[in-house]
């Protein structure tokens, strides 16, 4: 069983019990990319899912700890595999669940119920983590907070033209850490055309106002 497939069962199967499943969540930069993150009831579980059984996999979901409620891995049912006893006794210390997948998704193991987390993970969900990507996919392909910063940013000036890049970063939530690095990366990459629409109208210079270039055809049409 690939890693794909055994995912695309436990996504299945969240569904089936009605769950909010986002997928391949990335946080930050080049940080830490959740496989599965379901969501109910504003509970976060998220699920680390690998074709094969190893500490690798554990310490992945391990790293989620104080950003979910719940945490768990997802490997294959059945499989053998050394130092079982002592994988399943580590994943108790660590309170993370064992989900076991075959021809159905059993949780061998509940994870512990974490109370007090960060916000962090919650607010980068977004609805194109539903579908972008499949979890658990060999290509690397994923909804980045980059990729969001950009359509939101796009959305905005489209419905304020003429604003400015401050205007712009004070309005949309990006993906930056400090307004200050916001706008000298928005404001390069939209000159280097990298945010695909959107452009300075006149010489470029960050107070020069920001357009959708739809906008402007239109308007020159």
């Amino acid at each position: 069983m690939t890693e794909e497939k055994l995912a695309a069962a436990v996504v299945a199967w969240l569904h089936d019990f009605h769950f909010d499943v986002y997928q391949e969540v990335q946080i930050w930069g080049g940080g830490k990319i959740a496989d599965i993150v379901a969501v109910q009831h504003g509970i976060l579980w998220v699920i680390e899912t690998k074709s094969a059984t190893s500490l690798a996999v554990i310490c992945q979901a391990h790293h989620w700890r104080g950003y979910a409620h719940r945490r768990s891995i997802a490997v294959p049912a059945g499989q053998r595999y050394k130092d079982r006893d002592f994988v399943e006794h580590v994943c108790g210390l660590l309170g993370i669940g064992i989900l076991r997948v075959g021809t159905e998704v059993n949780e061998a193991r509940a994870g512990r119920f974490d109370r007090r987390v960060s916000n962090v993970l919650a607010n980068r969900l977004r609805d194109e983590h539903k579908t972008f990507a499949p979890a658990g996919n060999a290509n690397g392909s994923r909804w980045t907070p980059f990729q969001q910063t950009a359509r939101d940013v796009t959305d905005y000036v489209r419905a304020h033209p003429g604003c400015t890049i401050k205007q712009l970063v004070d309005a949309v939530r990006t993906h930056y850490h400090t307004p200050a690095s916001a706008r000298s990366a928005l404001a390069k990459w939209i000159r280097a055309g990298v945010i695909e629409g959107v452009v300075f109208k006149g010489n470029g210079r960050v107070g020069r106002g920001l357009y959708c270039t739809e906008k402007i055809f239109r308007n020159s049409g």
